[in-house]
């Protein structure tokens, strides 16, 4: 919501021109007033739409242990996003009733891509302690135990609308084409929301994390059709 005070003091003069033309002092600044408000939501609303793409460059991501659920989902940037405040509510509240210890912050896995028919199946996760004796009751709970292991990876970083994360994918993959590093199709690519909606209400202030596997070795050459970006 957007608020606009207006404080003065009319002369003597000014006042009575407008006694004499039957002229309002309020509605003679209704339509500058209008002029600005619009101004300032034209202004606000490009501020958010700014965004940035950094490649952070390889990283050696360590092992995460974490409890996570699975569904399809048409791939688009802002219906996973719906998706995702339910299905971390439910992992949430599951760490709660389990008098479990988060341990880092929640991450989306992407395990099929469809390109041709824009679908995807995806993994809500989120890391957590455990003992190695804790077992779960998948089939009661719709929770499942999973574990990424120490892995190498290309780590990248989108600062803005959740809309521009195809755009995150596709600058990393170009800057993986121009590098030639070669993705590991055997482990699984990630994302990780580190600032959403929830912490901000401005998307330019929204971060989200993308982590691709790469290749120890060289046994996979790196295609530019590879079909793994959203």
């Amino acid at each position: 919501m957007i608020t606009l005070k207006v404080k003065g003091k009319l002369d003597f003069w000014t006042k009575t021109l407008q006694l004499i033309n039957q002229e309002d002092p309020v509605e003679n600044l209704t339509h500058e007033i209008e002029k600005n408000i619009d101004f300032l939501k034209d202004y606000i609303s490009e501020k958010m739409k700014v965004y940035s793409i950094n490649i952070d460059g390889i990283k050696n991501e360590k092992e995460k242990t974490f409890i996570y659920t699975t569904l399809a989902s048409k791939n688009n940037p802002e219906l996973i996003t719906a998706k995702r405040k339910i299905e971390f509510e439910k992992l949430l509240l599951f760490i709660e009733e389990q008098h479990l210890s988060a341990d880092g912050p929640a991450f989306i896995i992407f395990n099929k891509i469809d390109k041709n028919q824009g679908n995807v199946i995806i993994s809500f996760c989120q890391p957590i302690k455990i003992t190695d004796d804790f077992k779960i009751n998948e089939e009661e709970n719709e929770v499942f135990i999973g574990k990424l292991e120490n892995q190498k990876v290309i780590k990248s970083t989108l600062k803005g609308d959740y809309k521009n994360i195809p755009k995150l994918w596709e600058a990393t993959k170009t800057y993986m084409i121009e590098n030639r590093l070669k993705q590991d199709s055997t482990l699984q690519t990630y994302e990780v929301h580190k600032t959403t909606e929830e912490n901000s209400k401005n998307p330019a202030d929204w971060i989200t994390e993308l982590y691709i596997p790469l290749q120890e070795k060289e046994t996979e050459v790196f295609k530019a059709e590879d079909n793994w970006e959203l």
